[in-house]
């Protein structure tokens, strides 16, 4: 068995372990090819595989992608037509920025516990993601981390987040509903702004603000607060 199953599988011993139905879709099956692959010097290794499953192992901060345009040490940028899902390895502690901008046929995500931050536009249009469950310990989601995602539904919040930055769901098109936690202490301008379809906001009385279409881009009306 590669180090990268190792991994991949989340084995301490470096023995093959069965995946946990939550990650099942996300393991490569063990016939499968390795595409593309590399090294990011001072971070860690990637790998893309024949079903599009980008796997991302390093330790860190993941380095971010300057722009859309711009030279980067973000190797996988010219792939973004290939790649269906994502599996992020423990120990990486932030989503750099720009690092999926605009990954169009991405549909699956998968975080770590180890992750603390996703950074600025990490994974602005994505149009195809459907969900994304934010994990246990991350405390930022900075500006327009998943602007333009038109086809998520689902996002879970975990009760570590402390920031949402501005613009941070604009434009998530098919978002019906979302919990804001008690954990979150700035909630930045604008960020569900365009949220055509979002019915229901669920989040602190400490938002309630005489501003707030202005503010957080929704009317009050649809806003519980706890």
């Amino acid at each position: 068995m590669s180090e990268l199953f190792d991994i991949v599988l989340g084995s301490p011993t470096g023995e093959l372990e069965e995946p946990s139905e939550e990650l099942m879709f996300l393991t490569p099956a063990p016939a499968s090819t390795i595409v593309a692959e590399g090294i990011i010097n001072g971070f860690g290794k990637w790998s893309l595989d024949e079903n599009g499953l980008l796997t991302i192992n390093g330790k860190g901060d993941m380095p971010d992608r300057i722009s859309d345009y711009s030279d980067t040490p973000v190797p996988w940028k010219s792939l973004w037509n290939n790649v269906r899902s994502i599996y992020i390895a423990d120990g990486i502690t932030r989503i750099g920025n720009n690092v999926f901008y605009r990954f169009e046929e991405l549909t699956t995500v998968y975080l770590p516990n180890s992750v603390t931050c996703i950074g600025q536009d990490a994974f602005r249009a994505c149009r195809k993601l459907v969900q994304i469950d934010i994990p246990s310990g991350v405390t930022i989601i900075e500006d327009c981390a998943f602007w333009d995602c038109h086809e998520l539904v689902h996002v879970n919040l975990p009760n570590t987040l402390c920031v949402i930055g501005c613009s941070a769901f604009r434009r998530c098109f098919s978002l019906t509903s979302i919990t804001i936690p008690n954990s979150v202490r700035r909630l930045e301008s604008l960020v569900f702004e365009e949220c055509f379809s979002l019915r229901k906001v669920t989040m602190p009385q400490r938002f309630d603000r005489l501003l707030f279409k202005l503010e957080y881009g929704i009317p009050k009306r649809i806003v519980t607060f706890t």
